[in-house]
């Protein structure tokens, strides 16, 4: 919190009026419904300094009447409402965006705002009593002692509404969603709402956490095929990766994405404690984050009972700041790993969530639960499938195959989902060999063969048809030895051996 006034003045901080009035404004600039958003959050009851208050009223004015909130558009409106000078004049109200860096900081200021408001509620509180105990009757006591529970209870309210909050339907129709909650695809993940990623250990569940916090940190381009709605920062809490291990993970990572990432270094992820949780929300208050990594659960909620489970949120949510300004949190959650026999089946939607430990309280919880599983039993192959097993708020995407490479992912465009769901039920063996491979194009006795040949000779030698088809993908593990002359059911294929030009 900034430095309090002097003892004579109530509680505030000059400072922070002048920068939550410049976050508006800074954002007014560029992205009217944004500007319109912060300033929806803004109370006279925040600010003491009385020009601020007169800037705030026509400032809400303005937004009122549909009209941009741009410091051009607001010195017009002061000029021709003859209070232009009270607010600070040109200099002064052009001066309110250099006092702070970015309208990201806006939820850091609006929270020093709040609490010189409880200062100045609970003062005047005290005040109140002082002046009228001393010729208190026993009764009148009694209610002064009552009123003042009642005043401070509202004044360490987190953002002096009420308790409960009640809407009505024409309220419900008018209300607008503050654009900056939306990070990630539509409403996919968005600030204040719990997402799980979940998935057996080693098929890269930390790695895919990492890479949404890259494309968080570049504002651009999408995550695992949801699009990156906006720039935002991405805090990693974690407890099991060394320093080492997590530069290797952010090495290739540009210069612009460091103010938009940080990863702890392994800690105790203590939420039990109330000295581990002041510290996530003094961090907060130091570098506001729109997203909280959490990673493992099960470093938390150890035995997934359902109490613990939800004792285990609530602590979560105690140290960060409610409605809109709470960031994401995303759950990095493990999944009971099947055992790798002949009968694996994958599964897919709703029947992935089953898996995850303590998964009835842990995906009740989520808005969105992602899942990982590996494309093949074959521990050499690095494809993964991404799936969507619970989205409360958007239509998911349907499941997509990808590579993990280089700490990011890539597309498989060319995946036999066919197979991959429904494998035989005498299905065979699933790891294919290289020698496997020379084996069923050698004993064809043909330089090029159909796919279904290889995939028959494959199937004689007690492989699996999926692992067959799948290893027959050019976008699979031995698509460095596969070519291809033709298209369609008349295409045929080679094995090529490194530095060989000709067929086998």
């Amino acid at each position: 919190m900034p430095d309090n006034p002097p003892p004579h003045l109530p509680s505030h901080s000059e400072e922070a009026e002048r920068a939550a009035l410049g976050c508006v404004f800074l954002a007014g600039e560029g992205n009217t419904p944004e500007a319109y958003a912060l300033a929806s959050q803004l109370e006279d009851s925040l600010f003491y300094v009385t020009a601020h208050r007169t800037l705030l009223m026509h400032t809400l004015a303005q937004k009122a009447s549909l009209q941009p909130l741009q410091v051009v558009a607001m010195v017009d409106r002061l000029r021709t409402a003859k209070v232009l000078e009270e607010c600070g004049g040109l200099v002064g109200i052009s001066a309110l965006m250099d006092a702070t860096p970015s309208a990201a900081n806006f939820p850091h200021y609006l929270d020093v705002l709040r609490f010189h408001r409880k200062r100045r509620q609970a003062a005047a509180t005290a005040a109140k009593i002082a002046a009228s105990i001393h010729e208190a009757s026993p009764e009148r006591l009694e209610e002064l002692i009552n009123e003042a529970r009642e005043s401070l209870a509202a004044a360490s309210a987190p953002t002096g509404k009420p308790l409960i909050e009640f809407l009505s339907v024409k309220q419900l129709q008018a209300y607008e969603p503050n654009p900056k909650t939306f990070l990630v695809g539509d409403d996919m993940i968005s600030k204040g709402s719990i997402v799980v990623i979940a998935g057996w250990g080693g098929l890269g569940k930390s790695r895919l956490a990492t890479t949404l916090a890259f494309s968080g940190a570049m504002g651009r381009g999408k995550w695992m095929g949801y699009e990156i709605k906006r720039r935002f920062r991405t805090a990693i809490l974690q407890s099991e990766n060394s320093k080492g291990r997590s530069k290797s993970e952010v090495i290739d990572f540009p210069e612009e994405v460091d103010d938009f990432i940080r990863i702890s270094a392994p800690s105790d992820l203590n939420f039990n404690g109330q000295a581990f949780r002041t510290a996530l929300t003094q961090f907060f208050e130091s570098w506001p984050f729109d997203l909280l990594i959490i990673d493992p659960w099960m470093d938390i909620s150890a035995d997934g009972e359902q109490s613990d489970v939800l004792g285990a949120f609530r602590s979560i949510l105690s140290c960060l700041p409610k409605s809109d300004e709470c960031p994401a949190i995303i759950i990095v959650a493990h999944t009971r790993k099947q055992g790798r026999t002949d009968k694996w089946v994958p599964k897919r939607g709703r029947e992935l969530a089953h898996d995850v430990s303590g998964s009835h309280a842990v995906v009740s919880k989520a808005r969105a639960a992602f899942f990982i599983q590996p494309a093949t039993l074959d521990p050499e192959d690095d494809r993964v499938i991404f799936d969507c097993g619970k989205s409360n708020n958007s239509t998911p995407n349907p499941p997509s195959c990808w590579r993990r490479t280089n700490g990011q992912f890539e597309p498989v465009p060319a995946f036999d989902w066919q197979s991959y769901y429904n494998p035989p039920d005498d299905a065979g063996r699933n790891s294919i060999s290289i020698e496997d491979m020379r084996k069923a194009f050698l004993g064809s006795g043909k330089r090029l063969a159909g796919k279904q040949l290889i995939v028959s000779a494959l199937k004689e030698a007690g492989f699996s048809q999926g692992a067959a088809y799948n290893a027959m993908s050019l976008d699979g593990k031995f698509s460095e030895y596969l070519r291809q002359q033709g298209e369609g059911r008349s295409a045929l294929f080679a094995w090529i051996e490194p530095g060989d030009s000709s067929p086998s």
